[in-house]
């Protein structure tokens, strides 16, 4: 994750210590923002497939849409930490909420555009992507806002990584629900609470992170970063490609990027068999029932991945088992979980093997998440 520097600490301090109700407000509304960040992934994750499907976008051009999606937030994650620094956290995090709701808008009118709907899609995944590195700046925003109170500020950073975690089971069931009127639906609705947390942010997220200043305190910065490093010179640092606990954390990043996909794309392409039943008199009517069964689907998917993440692997650590067992373990579990769910014939067959497979994924990433802590 980007680390974000806080240059000014007395400004951060003194603004934490003067108002509590308007950094109780602010909280609220960083909060809001983490929800924009995720919604236009887990509350339309159930219509997506269908949503494509019924636009005549065939299953070969649905994994580019994932890809303009997680590949943009790459590039997000590495340019919005930096501005956040130049031009405040404020102004970013409406950057990102206003791009993220101009690309909710471009997909939910896809459909209108007969011919261009693929391009449409691919765009607005693209945009999601660029305006998706919120969650980052987020976390820096609550450390501003609530030093030099350290219980504050883990209370505060629980309650918000616990709100990223806790998304997929509230937001997935409702997301298919919707659907069913149109699935086009959760993409505007998403596109409307982005724009509710824009006024939002603007109205109460307080700033107090002082921005890059004038030359002469950037040079004054500067010159002081520099004898800092001067006097913590010591031996050279490896690089990289030779750090096994680095290279081990990416590649186990890469992994979780597929299970997620790979949930995502998996029960709405599977429950269109005959066997679960869920055909009706007309194709879009059919895609409108299986996003809202995919919805209900991943509520035991959610629900023991946040469960095992947290509590079972706590549990695990305490007693002495290696966060590598955990992530093999964890790892062989979800791998091989993803061969069997083409072999369910029902909807609770599928839900039984997500919720192994939530608790594989749970193993492994509750694991992967403590390693930078070690």
């Amino acid at each position: 994750m980007a680390v974000l520097h806080m240059r000014d600490q007395d400004a951060v301090e003194t603004a934490s210590r003067g108002n509590t109700n308007t950094n109780t407000i602010g909280f609220t509304v960083a909060l809001l923002c983490i929800l924009v960040d995720v919604i236009g992934i887990q509350f339309t994750a159930p219509s997506l497939v269908p949503y494509c499907v019924s636009m005549g976008i065939g299953v070969d051009q649905i994994g580019p849409l994932y890809t303009a999606r997680y590949g943009g937030q790459i590039i997000s994650n590495i340019l919005m930490p930096p501005l956040a620094d130049k031009y405040g956290r404020k102004v970013v995090v409406m950057w990102s909420i206003g791009g993220s709701m101009i690309a909710y808008i471009i997909q939910g009118l896809a459909f209108r555009y007969e011919g261009s709907e693929f391009t449409l899609m691919f765009t607005g995944k693209l945009i999601a992507g660029l305006f998706g590195g919120t969650f980052p700046i987020i976390l820096t925003y609550i450390t501003d806002i609530s030093m030099p109170d350290l219980k504050l500020l883990k209370t505060r950073i629980t309650q918000a990584v616990a709100t990223l975690m806790a998304a997929p089971v509230a937001l997935q069931p409702l997301g298919g629900a919707i659907a069913t009127f149109g699935l086009y639906l959760p993409l505007l609705v998403s596109a409307g609470i982005a724009f509710v947390g824009l006024i939002l942010t603007q109205c109460f997220m307080v700033e107090v992170f002082k921005p890059e200043g004038d030359k002469e305190e950037g040079d004054a910065l500067k010159k002081s970063d520099e004898k800092k490093e001067d006097d913590s010179k010591g031996p050279p640092r490896p690089s990289v490609w030779r750090d096994t606990p680095l290279l081990t954390l990416g590649a186990s990043f890469f992994f979780v990027a597929f299970f997620i996909v790979g949930q995502q794309i998996q029960p709405p392409l599977l429950l269109e068999r005959s066997s679960f039943g869920l055909e009706e008199d007309s194709e879009t009517r059919t895609q409108e029932r299986i996003a809202l069964t995919s919805g209900l689907v991943a509520i035991p998917t959610s629900l023991v991945t946040a469960f095992v993440m947290t509590v079972g692997y706590l549990s695990l650590s305490k007693r002495g088992v290696r966060d590598e067992t955990c992530v093999l373990v964890g790892g062989l579990v979800a791998s091989i979980t993803f061969f069997v769910v083409p072999m369910c014939k029902t909807v609770w067959q599928l839900c039984v093997i997500n919720a192994v497979q939530g608790a594989g994924c749970g193993m492994f990433m509750g694991a992967v998440q403590a390693m930078p802590s070690k």
